[in-house]
């Protein structure tokens, strides 16, 4: 018996960054051209078998495609058998969801796609576990007019990542982590706004890559570059902190690893320390180097610290490094 074939195309779409969501479908009539029956089958790029009919006359194949890719069709006997596409598939993406402002909770994984610029509360707050917010390059914008407001706030989340995010002009800190777990803080910038802080019991918080500028407030406030207390866990990872009063402040902490991170032009301290840390191959560099320079770390409590190949200049040192 003779036979036929064809390939039906089905291109998709994306919106907002998020994911492919597709469930489109075509009308497609198998135009039969003796009376005799036939079988019609279709398979998914998969290899799923996704149609198969038997058609006697005219008959409508409703499909859905679920995915995108080659629909492949065939059909056995008549030679002039023919499969019309009647309605051309198109896909439906899911919409993206509508752009944050100033105070809004995000709940879904979103790519921004303006500033959020004038915030005189928080900036965002992530309001679900397992979100994603990539700000791509954009900026999320305080005004300084009132103590305790952060740029983006993780509170009791998890499987959280924030990252390409511009933060700044914020009273507090950039980014404020309290009891989340299992989190990614990567590749934002932080300018005139405290850094990252991270407590409450927050386990496995990875803060990779960030820059931070800290500086003080007119009105004597001091800013952190990044904060680990309260019993958290973690590692930090390759980041810049510039500028500020302490660079990194770690106290009671459960273990936390900070690692080939640079911590520059502090005024105050480079590492203001307690135990459960682990400083590796960092580079604490001071403000000034003359007397009275800045302490390269202080110790809380003479907790021990374990640390190996760290570089100190233009800070006093005051005693026996941590590695």
């Amino acid at each position: 018996a003779s036979q036929g074939s064809t390939t039906i195309s089905f291109a998709s779409t994306s919106a907002g960054g998020a994911e492919d969501h597709v469930q489109a479908a075509t009308m497609l009539e198998f135009v039969n051209d003796d009376s005799s029956a036939h079988s019609v089958q279709a398979f998914a790029p998969n290899g799923t078998l996704v149609v198969s009919a038997q058609v006697e006359s005219l008959k409508t194949l409703p499909t859905s495609f679920s995915a995108p890719g080659n629909y492949a069709y065939s059909w056995d006997g008549g030679t002039n058998n023919t499969l019309v596409v009647e309605e051309e598939a198109t896909p439906t993406p899911t919409p993206a969801p509508p752009a944050p402002s100033c105070g809004d909770f995000v709940n879904e994984s979103i790519m921004l796609s303006d500033d959020i610029i004038g915030c005189t509360g928080n900036g965002l707050e992530i309001g679900a576990d397992n979100v994603v917010l990539d700000c791509a390059g954009h900026d999320i914008n305080g005004t300084d007019q009132g103590a305790n407001l952060h740029g983006i706030v993780i509170r009791n989340k998890n499987n959280v990542t924030v990252k390409n995010c511009g933060i700044s002009v914020f009273r507090d800190v950039g980014i404020l982590v309290e009891g989340a777990n299992h989190l990614q803080i990567s590749d934002n910038s932080q300018i005139e706004c405290g850094g990252i802080r991270v407590s409450l019991s927050s386990d496995d918080v990875n803060i990779t890559g960030n820059y931070i500028q800290g500086g003080y407030w007119q009105s004597g406030t001091y800013l952190t570059g990044i904060e680990f207390f309260d019993n958290p866990t973690g590692r930090i990872t390759g980041n810049t902190v510039t500028g500020a009063f302490f660079s990194l402040l770690v106290n009671n902490v459960a273990s936390v690893v900070a690692e080939n991170n640079q911590f520059l032009e502090f005024e105050g301290a480079g590492a203001l320390l307690g135990g459960g840390i682990t400083l590796d191959n960092n580079l604490l560099r001071g403000s000034v180097a003359e007397p009275p320079a800045p302490g390269c770390y202080v110790l809380w409590d003479e907790l021990p610290v374990i640390g190996s190949e760290n570089t100190y200049e233009d800070c006093d040192l005051g005693g026996p490094a941590p590695g």
